[in-house]
């Protein structure tokens, strides 16, 4: 069976080829700790892989009032921020409503996949994710 969806035929080596035809790549981050753990390492890979000129970097929902200043990201990623998108709640969901309207207006749903209310399961918990975690370890201690 075939997945008609386009993400289905980004494979390694299709990645590696788009990295590889990039002009830049941008790395996006957070001013949380573990959100600049993975773009440390992320951006160290990208690094090796494309070149340190290629590889450019992001903070986004960028608090100026937060204890993890600028300087500190620049020194976990290893090189200088080049934008900031600043934390506006409301410029995020005016750009959102913008964005969506274009999109609306401009284009036409083109695969096969739509978002569906899963009726069957409102309103019902199924089983909560501690007791889940629980089961699942007792589960494995029995083997």
């Amino acid at each position: 069976m075939t997945n008609p969806h386009p993400y289905a035929k980004l494979t390694p080596e299709v990645v590696l080829d788009v990295l590889d035809a990039a002009t830049a790549v941008l790395v996006i981050a957070n001013q949380e700790l573990t959100t600049l753990k993975s773009a440390s390492r992320l951006a160290g890979v990208l690094r090796q892989r494309c070149g340190n000129d290629r590889v450019k970097l992001a903070i986004s929902r960028h608090d100026t009032e937060s204890e993890i200043q600028t300087k500190d990201v620049e020194r976990v990623l290893g090189g200088r921020i080049d934008y900031t998108f600043p934390s506006d709640y409301r410029a995020a969901v005016g750009a959102l409503k913008a964005g969506w309207d274009y999109a609306e207006a401009t284009f036409t749903k083109q695969d096969p996949f739509f978002l569906e209310a899963m009726n069957e399961t409102a309103g019902k918990i199924l089983i909560e994710g501690n007791a889940a975690g629980v089961k699942g370890w007792d589960i494995a201690n029995t083997f």
